[in-house]
């Protein structure tokens, strides 16, 4: 639960920060997108193409940069939670448990996670030592990160030039709005992204979700030292008292049954849900008197994978961004 004043302390700090927002020079948002991807080249340790890759891709993300870069095909093992890899492909494990017999018989060459801040299992270590896999674990918690794992997957399986148009279409997508745009954008007021709504919670800094919003020019309801994933609760949504709400929500899938049912992420429209059936979606929190529920600036954004990183941040954020100017315009 997040610790904030009173509903009009809350208030006259947002006019505050908005008119910080408005005099900031817009090329504050031109500096966030130049550095939206570091350059590949100049990553430390990038892998070098190797002919014949066969990928472990243990996480979701990774099924996802394959599948994006059309090599869903090197994939030899998958996470298991993964949703987006043919059901063919085995499952070798998740942070749960790493299932090193498949992990052998799969033979792979390059074994990539996202591990977090834990070290590896020493087994996993020793394996990859013993068999020549080339393992690297990645955060992908921010969009530069997200952009370098493209690449560097990218270099993998020999798709450098997919891998470079996948990072132009984020930096499109993520460009800084024209200076009308940008304070149409703080004037909306804060932005609540909710993650969930059963318990509530929220995408706060240090999620790459949030990362869309203020690489926008748009305003977070969350203060910044909140974590990436806020958990709230009704008294909390008021306090904050946000000028909209959307939920960012993936509809559960299953496996792809073979590599030609797999559809790339980027290439699955968003489903935008508005109105009644937003307030619907959202439960209790959609029917709190914020000035959000009070304006009807309540959305849903629903796409499969749109809590798994990934290049797909693209289609993700033109939707918001569309919702929310769509609303800022009113």
């Amino acid at each position: 639960m997040l610790n904030q004043g009173s509903p009009r302390e809350v208030r006259r700090m947002h006019k505050e920060v908005r008119h910080v927002l408005i005099v900031v020079p817009i090329i504050v948002l031109l500096a966030m997108v130049v550095t939206l991807v570091r350059s590949p080249r100049s990553t430390p340790g990038a892998p070098e193409p190797l002919s014949g890759a066969r990928v472990a891709a243990l996480s979701p993300a990774f099924g996802v940069i394959l599948a994006e870069l059309d090599a869903a095909e090197l994939a030899v093992a998958r996470h298991g939670f993964d949703r987006l890899l043919p059901a063919s492909v085995p499952a070798g494990g998740d942070q749960s448990g790493i299932d090193y017999e498949a992990l052998l018989r799969a033979n792979p060459t390059h074994v990539l996670t996202q591990w977090g801040t834990r070290d590896y299992p020493p087994r996993m270590q020793e394996m990859a030592n013993t068999h020549g896999w080339w393992m690297r674990d990645y955060r992908l918690l921010t969009i530069e990160e997200v952009g370098t794992a493209t690449y560097d997957v990218g270099t993998i399986v020999g798709r450098e030039d997919e891998a470079r148009a996948l990072i132009e279409r984020m930096q499109e997508a993520l460009a800084p709005p024209d200076q009308a745009t940008f304070e149409a954008r703080v004037a909306l007021g804060p932005v609540l992204l909710l993650g969930a709504v059963n318990p509530p919670a929220a995408f706060g800094p240090g999620s790459w979700h949030h990362d869309l919003l203020l690489r926008a020019g748009f305003e977070s309801a969350l203060p910044a030292d909140a974590s990436p994933w806020v958990d709230l609760d009704a008294e909390d949504v008021l306090r904050l008292n946000p000028g909209a709400i959307v939920l960012i929500r993936a509809t559960p899938g299953e496996p792809a049954g073979t590599l030609s049912d797999v559809v790339p992420p980027s290439r699955t429209p968003v489903d935008v849900r508005t109105s009644e059936a937003a307030v619907e979606a959202m439960g209790r929190l959609g029917t709190l008197p914020t000035e959000a529920g009070d304006a009807r600036r309540l959305g849903v954004l629903d796409h499969p994978q749109s809590q798994i990183p990934g290049p797909h941040v693209a289609v993700l954020a033109e939707a918001l961004y569309a919702l929310l100017d769509e609303w800022a315009a009113r």
